[in-house]
């Protein structure tokens, strides 16, 4: 047999030039970006100067929606019921200037219930939320 390529025929072997030539023009355009790229994010950091621990006027209280384990909703010990929420988180004025909500829920309560309660103030116009949690519900429970 003759080894010998007649004219017409393929060429079985892959030519790998180009492939090589691609993977050098990406490995420098890595190496040129890589240390321009920015990893990490600036984030505000909370003031740990120490402060008097004088009791808040209820003016100056954080507004909370307590949610206990039944799904009933309080606000400053007042029940609210869940159809009535957006009314009143649309109608209470300091809500509406401070535009701020902190919720504290049962830890045993339907995660359902929850989003559905931020959904509502959300929807209220409240747009900066925030959960409270209680170091004591993050332990494992004793069985």
């Amino acid at each position: 047999m003759s080894r010998r390529r007649k004219r017409g025929d393929t060429l079985a072997e892959i030519n790998i030039t180009p492939l090589v030539d691609v993977l050098l023009v990406l490995l420098v355009i890595f190496m040129v970006t890589a240390p321009m790229v920015h990893h990490g994010a600036r984030l505000a950091t909370p003031d740990v100067s120490p402060s008097d621990p004088q009791k808040q006027s209820k003016d100056e209280e954080k507004a909370t929606l307590v949610v206990d384990r039944k799904g009933q909703i309080l606000f400053r010990k007042k029940l609210i019921s869940k159809t009535g929420l957006f009314e009143f988180l649309k109608k209470n004025q300091q809500l509406q200037q401070q535009q701020e909500l902190y919720i504290k829920a049962d830890p045993d309560l339907d995660y359902g219930v929850v989003m559905d309660i931020f959904g509502t103030a959300r929807r209220a116009g409240i747009r900066k939320l925030g959960v409270v949690v209680d170091p004591v519900d993050l332990l494992p429970k004793a069985k």
